[in-house]
């Protein structure tokens, strides 16, 4: 098999790859990259997944239970208050999709 290698880069049928050089800048997402060089499976095993977001709690849920929604005096007393005790306030939706955009 080196022997027929060898005959077809004489005859320059068979190209030799050019080297890979790691400083190299190089596209993340390139479909193209061939994942059997070494520097590239090692930029696959040092991958840094991004921290996880804190959960939310009942108050910022979409649908929280009765006892978490703002009666109408607490309403306009959290919107009067600039120190408030808590960031946002409860409000229910009906399903996930009428949830607006943050503010």
């Amino acid at each position: 098999t080196w022997d027929r290698i060898r005959r077809q880069l004489k005859k320059g049928i068979t190209k030799e790859r050019p080297k890979f050089n790691p400083n190299a800048p190089y596209l993340l997402w390139d479909e193209n990259v061939d994942d059997t060089e070494p520097t590239v499976t090692r930029r696959q095993r040092y991958h840094v997944p991004a921290p996880k977001a804190k959960t939310p709690t009942h108050a910022q849920s979409y649908n929280p239970p009765p006892e978490f929604l703002p009666t109408k005096e607490e309403y306009d007393e959290w919107h009067a208050n600039p120190s408030r005790r808590r960031d946002v306030l409860p409000a229910r939706f009906s399903c996930l999709r009428h949830v607006p955009a943050y503010d």
